[in-house]
């Protein structure tokens, strides 16, 4: 039986629909329950048996940071896919973030080697690699980038880091463990949150772009490098892999979105002065009573940095034939509601 923690995340519940469709025994772990209907929604996306493949799927309400319920989640397991994390990038959420993934997934890979589970697949992020010094500003990061401490990296950058040193040092202790970094992921089915909020914005007629560049990749792509993993012993199929379709400005990739949607593309630059005036404003919103701020000082930082990524190691050990962002982008326009 294959588990899938996460499983009503973006990448859990497209990883959840080909693992059910292949016909593969699978438990899903989740903490909320209006979030299974989400990825019933999702499913359908792609099937006309989309209930039928959701219900042969073992559903369990996990609190990853329990180790007794670690425990029993992973009884009878052979393989993990590890989906499930804090993400957030406001401040009051640092100690969360700092404390849960890390602990999560602690307690996951030792219970994985208790119970000799023959193969264990973490989800990370290229935001574990860092960036290059400005003057190699335009080298490519790949998998022998190493982790540098930064008071500019992220909390969730530092949370992930810390949960990889823990799949590393379970690795070192016998466990079959692969770590794969992908940069933006893009796909269909979550609204406004994560990175689907790019396309809420380009819909609402936003007319700005930001000076930063990253790596973007669709949520298929990804999928199919964990099944690659999967379905591999030989040895060079382990360790670290970067998935990265294209490295791409957020001018190019919210121009994409607006002609996919038949409007007009951003055109107007947002200065480093209007990011953090936008961004106070959201801080004072919230402060008085309103919604929790989205633009934060870690999130304004990421709009305007520019950060590459190499591919190769992916493309090459695991065959894998990228989708481009053009591509990924209509795809999910096509299915916004």
């Amino acid at each position: 039986m294959i588990l899938v923690t996460g499983g009503t995340g973006l990448v859990g519940s497209h990883l959840l629909f080909h693992l059910a469709e292949m016909g593969v025994s699978v438990r899903a772990s989740y903490r909320s329950a209006d979030r299974k209907a989400h990825v019933l929604q999702i499913f359908s996306i792609y099937s006309t048996s989309a209930e039928q493949l959701f219900s042969s799927i073992e559903w369990v309400n996990a609190d990853l940071i329990d180790p007794s319920c670690t425990e029993t989640l992973l009884a009878g397991i052979d393989e993990v896919f590890h989906c499930a994390a804090q993400v957030s990038f406001h401040a009051d959420d640092k100690q969360r973030l700092l404390t849960d993934n890390p602990l999560m997934t602690r307690y996951l890979v030792n219970e994985a080697l208790a119970q000799n589970v023959k193969a264990f697949h973490h989800m990370s992020s290229v935001a574990t690699l860092g960036w290059p010094p400005e003057e190699q500003k335009d080298k490519l990061l790949d998998e022998s980038s190493v982790w540098k401490d930064d008071p500019d990296q992220s909390v969730y950058a530092q949370s992930k880091y810390l949960a990889e040193l823990e799949v590393w040092r379970a690795r070192e202790e016998g466990l079959n463990a692969s770590i794969v970094n992908p940069g933006i992921i893009l796909g269909p089915g979550f609204g406004d949150e994560g990175s689907s909020s790019i396309f809420g914005l380009v819909r609402r007629g936003f007319s700005f772009f930001t000076a930063g560049a990253n790596g973007f990749v669709d949520v298929r792509d990804v999928v199919a490098a964990l099944l690659t993993l999967s379905n591999s012993t030989e040895a060079p199929h382990k360790g670290r892999f970067i998935l990265i379709a294209e490295n791409m400005a957020y001018k190019e990739l919210f121009t994409l979105i607006a002609r996919s949607m038949d409007l007009p593309p951003p055109h107007r630059a947002a200065r480093p002065w209007m990011i953090h005036a936008i961004r106070i404003a959201h801080w004072l919103r919230e402060k008085t009573g309103g919604r929790k701020a989205t633009i934060t000082r870690e999130t304004a930082a990421s709009a305007q940095r520019i950060s590459r990524y190499s591919n190769q190691r992916s493309v090459d050990a695991l065959s894998l034939n990228y989708r481009s962002v053009e591509e990924t982008v209509e795809f999910i326009c096509r299915h916004l509601g």
